[in-house]
């Protein structure tokens, strides 16, 4: 363990050393170049907000260290002296400066950004010393690395324990050890899905207070981005009919109730969105009422003149909190893959087994054919050639394919919008940030094609009122779901109780979702730079005129 520290007066003009001091270190201890750029972006706002935030009497120095650990790199900066309530506010790195943006819209801005960056960063105030620290890197590429060695290591396992050992003794080994386990974890998920819902889709409602001051450029993106997750659920619906993966009734369930779609007839399906009690919703987990009454409470929150930004506060902090909790529990998901794909090949049918393979097959191509749509969109709407424009753009894809977080890509995004697109920062400072907020096109393919696939193989039939639900609620979670590793999780657990999807269902989502969250990521980065150009392009806020190439 290696810790380089600094103390710097705590003044602006001691920013640029800071931050040279903070460079040169990760250089020596090897962190990549893309991770030193965000530590940095997040330092030196950080580091800003302490300078202009600090009482009289604080110390008037402020400690800078970069933490090196084999499993672990940070960079820290803190100093002595009352606590910084406003450090919160910190820009996250996203450089607004030449965007011409009223104050009021910047403010929005830096909230969305926030929100869906909890997971870069740690605050604190102990001992009277304000302390900062920032994560170099992203856990999640260490997460997703884990959760693929733990897949392929289960699918091993299960085969070699179905080929040596009895069937009574792999059914002993399933039911007692592998089954609990796997229990456990998704008990843990059902306690955290209710509050995570609610308060991630009130909080990023609430943000949205007065939506005038974003103006007509803002209302624009807004609606291609409506316009792109319609395509995206069309999309993932056509693939579902055309390719039908699966054989209706092929995979069991051991719950001991599974929910039918069949006779739901659509005035109760009208009756039942808006629920008589407001706890009882989250104590039914009746996941459709806790987002209507997510979105009435962001609505709601945006009304209340002078006390919005203190609600808004509250509801942005509480999905801090539960995003945390939501983040302890996730962590274990390479053990829950192990023991879910485990049980799954000991206990499965090949045929179906052979059907969950064909499906990932089927959602992989959907996602490939959404980004086929994106180029289409841009050769129509923006006269561009769909080759040049990949070309500039692919970059984000993979930054975002590598991050697996919307949010975490933000900096790279925006600087591909910057650099190689050369649109008007008075555009992409608005519609990135959005967008990993808003814009899941990838996510709702997913969303989509695994609620009709599973119910489908366990027996479920959903009505066409059911289908019109599905929709509705994709839609709403797509604008609520935060754009950090994991949260699909979530969202799919929501979905599935919604639907009486068995708890088996999400357990093998999870193992398969380590393959396709990566890509579904990189297709929401995808969506968001594209609407960007679009927009930018037919507003003439191309700077050069053409893109780089």
């Amino acid at each position: 363990m290696e810790t380089k520290e600094k103390y710097l007066p705590a003044s602006l003009d001691s920013v640029a050393e800071a931050m040279d001091f903070i460079s040169d270190n990760l250089k020596k201890i090897h962190v990549k170049s893309k991770d030193q750029t965000r530590a940095l972006l997040l330092a030196e706002e950080f580091f800003a907000q302490i300078v202009t935030s600090k009482s009289e009497g604080d110390s008037d120095d402020i400690r800078v260290a970069v933490f090196n650990k084999r499993s672990k790199k940070q960079v820290i900066i803190s100093y002595k002296g009352k606590q910084i309530e406003e450090i919160n506010n910190a820009g996250l790195g996203v450089d607004l400066s030449d965007s011409d943006m009223s104050p009021e819209t910047e403010a929005t801005i830096r909230k969305m950004i926030i929100a869906g960056n909890a997971e870069s960063y740690t605050i604190g105030y102990k001992n009277g010393i304000n302390k900062v620290s920032i994560a170099v890197g992203d856990d999640s590429k260490k997460g997703l690395k884990y959760t693929l060695y733990a897949l392929i290591l289960s699918i091993a396992v299960g085969i070699v324990l179905r080929l040596l050992l009895p069937e009574n003794a792999t059914t002993f080994l399933n039911d007692n050890i592998l089954t609990t386990v796997k229990t456990l974890f998704l008990n843990a998920l059902k306690m955290i899905t209710g509050p995570v819902i609610f308060f991630s889709i009130a909080a990023s409602i609430s943000t949205f207070s007065d939506m005038k001051e974003l103006g007509k450029i803002a209302v624009k993106i807004i609606v291609f981005y409506l316009f792109t997750t319609f395509l995206a659920i069309g999309l993932a619906l056509c693939f579902s009919v055309i390719f039908d993966p699966g054989t209706f009734g092929q995979l069991k369930s051991t719950a001991t109730q599974v929910t039918t779609g069949g006779g739901l007839d659509i005035k109760s399906t009208i009756i039942g969105i808006i629920p008589d009690n407001f706890f009882k919703a989250f104590v039914e987990m009746n996941t459709l009422q806790i987002i209507v009454i997510a979105v009435l409470i962001g609505l709601g929150a945006g009304k209340l003149g002078e006390k919005t930004d203190k609600v808004s506060s509250f509801l942005n902090n509480a999905n801090e909190l539960f995003l945390k909790v939501t983040g302890l529990i996730t962590k274990f998901i390479p053990i829950m893959v192990f023991v879910s794909i485990s049980s799954l090949i000991i206990s499965i049918e090949p045929d179906g087994l052979k059907a969950i393979i064909g499906f990932l097959f089927v959602i992989i191509l959907a996602m490939l054919a959404m980004f086929v749509i994106y180029n289409l969109i841009v050769m129509i709407s923006a006269k561009t050639s769909p080759i040049k424009y990949t070309k500039s753009a692919i970059s984000a894809w993979f930054n975002a394919f590598a991050l697996i977080s919307s949010n975490a890509a933000i900096s790279h995004t925006m600087e591909v919008c910057h650099k190689k697109l050369k649109i008007s920062p008075k555009i992409y400072s608005f519609s990135i940030p959005l967008g990993a907020t808003l814009n899941m096109d990838g996510t709702s393919i997913g969303f989509i094609l695994y609620v009709l696939f599973f119910a489908k193989v366990f027996g479920i039939t959903l009505d066409p009122g059911q289908i019109a639900m599905l929709i509705f609620m994709v839609i709403i979670m797509s604008m609520g779901t935060p754009g950090v590793p994991g949260s699909a999780v979530i969202g799919m657990s929501t979905l599935f109780a919604q639907f009486g999807i068995p708890i088996e269902a999400l357990a093998i989502y999870i193992g398969l979702n380590a393959i396709i969250e990566p890509i579904a990521t990189a297709n929401n980065v995808y969506g968001d730079i594209t609407g960007t150009y679009v927009i930018a392009k037919r507003n003439n806020l191309i700077e050069s005129g053409k893109i780089s190439l």
